[in-house]
């Protein structure tokens, strides 16, 4: 039962992260994300789901998750790192000097929503 209610929590979550996406690209000074800044935003929740699925599974009896997490970051590095610097410009160029509060914001935001 614990499991079915998580995963129907986690989907409501990702539900709220995609709307907020929606608002944030709206907010964005009329602008329309480029493919490139979209494709950033699917990867940051992506990884934002795995890290937050990791995290909740620390100290489980199958407690590889959290390695498999690691790996997934180390084998992908370049790719993530590529798509976070297109977040970023994105910030910058939708909110300017408080470009990287409004990011700090944005990911906490959204790992605290993946996480209830």
């Amino acid at each position: 039962m614990y499991r079915i209610r998580h995963v129907i929590g986690a989907r409501a979550a990702c539900l709220g992260a995609l709307l907020a996406l929606s608002a944030l690209a709206a907010r964005a000074d009329g602008r329309c994300l480029t493919e490139r800044e979209r494709a950033a935003f699917d990867v940051r929740l992506l990884q934002t789901e795995l890290m937050v699925g990791a995290l909740a599974c620390r100290g489980a009896q199958d407690g590889e998750l959290p390695g498999r997490y690691a790996a997934f970051v180390d084998a992908n590095r370049a790719a993530l790192k590529s798509h976070a610097d297109a977040l970023r410009a994105h910030f910058r160029r939708s909110f300017g000097r408080g470009a990287e509060a409004e990011l700090d914001r944005f990911v906490t935001s959204l790992a605290n929503d993946l996480s209830h």
